[in-house]
């Protein structure tokens, strides 16, 4: 796959869950689906790092035709990283093992929340997590998307 692909979200985490991928969707997309009305032009997926995992993992991104730099299409070859920044036919996908400066899969994984959305379950990152995760991170962007996210609780926990 050479040309990136429009982001469709709808399809990457439904292949996710048809090939039973243990994850925890982080980023922009969790902002997202916590309300924020922002845009993202990817899917940032926390992955739980086991064998089994990644090769669930290595499945679905073939069925996504998943191409970027250092990926050869072998699932194995998923653990030779923690973070990987791919193109695929449903658009780009940020695949992470550990989330700096936060953790792993098991340590979101927890306090996660599930949502249903494109005829799926949903995991995705706590709303409380998130915003400390978007002020640990300390960029501009992701300082201003913190406050918003504020917003967003402060309005909901009203």
């Amino acid at each position: 796959m050479t040309a990136r692909q429009p982001l469709d979200v709808g399809r990457v985490l439904t292949t996710l869950a048809r090939h039973d991928v243990r994850y925890v969707v982080v980023g922009g997309i969790a902002a997202i689906l916590h309300g924020w009305p922002g845009a993202t032009a990817d899917v940032d997926v926390l992955g739980a790092f086991d064998a089994d995992n990644i090769a669930r993992l290595g499945a679905a991104l073939g069925e996504l035709d998943a191409s970027g730099e250092g990926w050869d299409g072998d699932p194995g070859t998923l653990g030779s990283a923690t973070a990987w920044s791919l193109d695929t036919a449903a658009g780009p996908v940020d695949l992470l093992f550990v989330l700096e400066p936060w953790g792993t899969y098991d340590e979101l994984r927890a306090s996660a929340v599930e949502i249903a959305g494109f005829g799926v379950t949903i995991p995705i990152v706590s709303l409380d997590d998130l915003i400390a995760l978007k002020e640990a991170l300390g960029r501009p962007k992701d300082l201003r998307v913190a406050i918003e996210l504020e917003e967003l609780r402060r309005h909901r926990d009203g």
